[in-house]
Formats: structure tokens, sequence, C-alpha cells
């Protein structure tokens, strides 16, 4: 239980920081000036539902404010008594369509809601802290039913009375009718891939630079998986990866998918209907890419269509080979679906928190990449 605590401790604080460097205040919760103006708003209520409100956007406003999106809202009108300060809420958009927002508020609604313009300020997205704190609490909840080596992420190995045997899907064999590795790679890539036995893997590479080989070794733990096991019923793979902030696209997931297409186009691993990219954001996927996304496969946007939507929950509950960011995992179609098996690269990068999106999805094996 300490554990938890102290992850989930260190997810609040990092929302709070973020949320305050989105929106940066005085000492009583007023926004400051910021370099990208307010949008402005109208606020309605809801009727039967006193913690949401209805905010009415201008199609054409240039605003960051989405599903998700932690909102300051702040009284634009200025009140009749000069003696009452502008009424501040903080909220979080639960739904959103053009020109319509639905916010549930932290805070009373002042009743001149309705009479009064507002403006909205963007304190950040929290759909990754929540899919973070979901995964903490899972882990304390479930256990070993939610991840195979939960005592060793805990650190209570010791105190567990009953051992359990760790299902795997084992790589090396003595077998001659198992599959060769591949023979470009070198002793120290071989070694890593059939290290991938255990439950728990981790492995770490030469010193960052181009050409280093990580990529080639993800790329062939993911072939020996799929050729070793059975085409009638194939482990379920997340291919995950840390989300890159400074860039605009998810390189690293992305780097593995495309590596792993000729691939399994030439060995015939899965039909492609099976390899799935999922992403919140589908601008920053590889162009290249794009045929493999859930809004290609269904022909849509998902969020804007329940019946697509549906449709992609069938996608994903069909694919074997799935690639995302580690937050990705926790989201959206991804939010509810268990897996066998979880491969993180860029491993390092991400926190602890951030790596048990992916790990406490019913996973009964993980590898963990990373260079120096």
């Amino acid at each position: 239980m300490e554990h938890g605590h102290k992850f989930a401790l260190s997810i609040a604080f990092d929302r709070a920081e973020e949320a305050a460097d989105e929106c940066p205040c005085d000492n009583n919760g007023k926004p400051r000036r910021q370099r990208t103006p307010p949008t402005h708003v109208k606020l309605s209520f809801i009727a039967d539902e006193p913690d949401h409100v209805r905010a009415i956007v201008r199609v054409d406003a240039k605003t960051e404010v989405r599903l998700h999106s932690h909102v300051r809202l702040q009284a634009a009108s200025k009140a009749t008594n000069r003696w009452i300060p502008a009424p501040i809420m903080d909220g979080l958009v639960v739904q959103a369509f053009k020109g319509e927002l639905k916010i549930g508020l932290f805070h009373p609604q002042p009743p001149e809601l309705e009479r009064m313009d507002w403006n909205m300020y963007h304190a950040g997205i929290t759909a990754t802290s929540k899919a973070r704190m979901d995964a903490v609490l899972r882990l304390l909840q479930e256990g070993q039913a939610c991840c195979n080596f939960h005592d060793t992420i805990t650190g209570t190995a010791n105190e567990t009375a009953v051992e359990v045997e760790p299902e795997t899907i084992s790589i090396m064999s003595s077998n001659p009718m198992e599959p060769s590795m591949n023979e470009r790679l070198n002793q120290s890539q071989i070694e890593a891939v059939r290290s991938c036995d255990a439950p728990l893997s981790l492995i770490w590479g030469p010193p960052a630079r181009t050409g280093t080989g990580k990529t080639t070794v993800v790329v062939e733990i993911l072939r020996v998986l799929l050729k070793k096991s059975s085409k009638d019923h194939p482990p379920k793979i997340l291919m995950t990866a840390s989300t890159h902030k400074a860039y605009s696209t998810c390189a690293a997931v992305d780097n593995v998918l495309e590596r792993f297409v000729p691939v399994n186009a030439t060995e015939q691993l899965l039909p492609e209907e099976q390899i799935l990219r999922v992403a919140t954001d589908q601008s920053k996927v590889n162009e290249n890419l794009k045929d493999y996304t859930v809004d290609a496969r269904v022909g849509g946007d998902t969020n804007e269509n329940n019946r697509l939507a549906k449709k992609a929950q069938e996608r994903v509950k069909a694919a074997v080979l799935v690639f995302t960011t580690c937050a990705g995992a926790g989201l959206g179609t991804l939010r509810k679906v268990n897996f066998d098996i979880a491969i993180i690269d860029e491993a390092s990068q991400i926190t602890e928190p951030g790596a048990l999106i992916p790990l406490v999805k019913g996973i009964k094996q993980a590898v963990l990449v990373e260079d120096q």
C-alpha cells in the first residue's frame, strides 16, 4: 500500500505542476496574463446535473481545449458590487463537440452564471494523469491477477506465501523445428532476444546513437514470439513506447511498426487486419503507417461517431499485435482491453506510474528495452 501511496502522490503533484505551467495564476488563483489569450464562452446550466455546465464556443475560436482538458473559468463580466471579486471555477471537459463543451465543475456554480460572460483558460490535459492513477489503483486492488510480476514491482516478492508458476512463452528451445534467429543479429543481440524467457526482462543496449540495433532486437522479439505461438491462439501483444513531448510524432513505437511491416509481409506472421496502430491523436502517427490506425480500419473518426467507436472496439478485440504509446494503452479503445505480453521501448524515459499503464493490463510477460 505504501508503494501505491507514494506514486499516487507523485502523479497528483505532477498534474498540479503541469496545470501551473499551462495556466499560471497568482496566490488567489486568478490567471495571470497568458501568451495565448483565453477563449470567450457563454455558460448555461444543465438540468438535473448541478455539477456540470454547457459552454458555447465559437467554432472558429483558436483554442487548445478539448476532451479531458482541465479548464479554468474566470468571469469576464464586471460585478455590480465592485468589492466582489470575479468568480473563478476549475473544471474538466467531459464531452466535446464542435462549438460546444460539457464541463464538470470542481466548484459550486454562481447563480448568475448564465447572465455573465466567461474567459476559459486551458490548464493542460488530464487523460494521461488519470491513466497513470488508474494503473496504480489496479495494481493495488488486483495484484497478480492484473500483472504476473506484481510482487517484483511492489517489492513484496519475499512476503508472498504461495508461488504461482509464471505463464510465459519461451523463446529459447532445444527443438530444432523452432524458429531460428535472424542471421544478421550479432551475439549480444541474440542473447538479448533469448533473455525474454523470463516473466520480466530488462534489455539495456549500448550508448544511444544511430544504428545501435535496439529496434532490430525488438522486431526480432516480436517475430520469434509470433513464430513460436499457436496460429489458432496467438498471444495478444501490446507494443508500446514512451511519449516524447519534444517530438510531433511518437517516433519510437512507429519505428518498430515500420520495421515490423516488411518482416511480416515476408514471413506472413499475422494477417494485416490483426495489426493495429492505436493513437489518441491520429495526426502524430507516421504518414506511412496511417493505414494501420483504427480510424483508417473503420473508415472514420471514432471520437465523433458511436457506430464507428463500436467497430473500433471490435477491431481492437480481434487484433493480435497493437502498437501505441504507454499513455495510449490506458486511453480510449484500449482502456479496458487486456493483453498477454507487453513490450516497452524507450523504457528509461518514462516514470514508473507511466510504465504501469501497459503492465497492469493482465500482462503475463513483459520486456523493457532501453539504450544508455
